[in-house]
């Protein structure tokens, strides 16, 4: 990650980024239990209120377990540190996990609880917004779909993952992290399209063309997430 400060009109928005309440703590994008230590230098922080801060603590401890768990086969196999020993100290976790995988002729078939998925996917992606266009998202997305990576075809996985870089139409608003990230080549405007948190374990991806904000991320590699908001409400 790099360290950009954010000089964009502050003026337009303010309070919490998920609510609107009063921002007394900072909120991780993504939360740090997707990452793993030495944590990156420059994490993406924004204005939070206590409530939105805390209540999805649990939602995105079962969302980083279980995606690893998918990855190793079950709950025992996992090898990622963070998750074995948060699986340890919680074994009524493990066990939830562990029941919504059944075997059948393919394999492991999983079946997640998608509503606690998609509120910690929301949430990381009003975070993305704000932090890299400054542009706050508190209503309801037009789109948000889930997927594991391995699933897409060979024409989904190049739509989600785009072009390294590509020509950008609407320069983002002059200060914003964003506009920062953009590089001019040959008096063409590119960007970078993905922003790589922590190798390996979180990158996310943010566009937008002054009507259709668009958010994608990758959890371990394994889980893609896209949000849409079509315009403002």
């Amino acid at each position: 990650m790099d360290q950009l400060e954010d000089f964009s009109d502050g003026r337009k928005y303010g309070g919490c980024i998920h609510c609107g309440g009063v921002a007394v703590t900072k909120d991780h994008a993504p939360s740090q239990v997707f990452l793993d230590r030495p944590h990156p230098e420059y994490l993406p922080i924004l204005p939070s209120c206590l409530k939105c801060n805390n209540e999805l603590s649990k939602h995105e401890e079962y969302m980083a377990c279980l995606v690893d768990c998918i990855i190793a086969g079950n709950v025992e196999k996992v090898a990622r540190e963070k998750v074995k020993k948060a699986l340890a100290h919680a074994p009524a976790l493990a066990a939830r996990i562990q029941a919504s995988c059944q075997l059948d002729e393919t394999g492991a078939v999983w079946s997640p609880e998608m509503e606690r998925l998609q509120s910690v996917v929301l949430k990381c992606a009003r975070g993305h917004a704000v932090y890299e266009h400054s542009e706050w998202r508190r209503q309801e997305p037009n789109h948000l779909a889930i997927f594991p990576l391995p699933m897409l075809t060979e024409a989904q996985r190049n739509a989600f993952e785009g072009e390294f870089l590509e020509e950008v139409a609407l320069w983002p608003e002059i200060g914003t992290r964003a506009m920062q990230r953009l590089m001019l080549m040959n008096n063409v405007v590119f960007r970078e399209a993905w922003v790589e948190v922590q190798e390996g374990r979180y990158r996310y991806y943010v566009d937008y063309d002054g009507l259709r904000l668009v958010v994608r991320m990758v959890f371990s590699e394994y889980l893609g997430a896209e949000v849409i908001w079509e315009s403002i409400n």
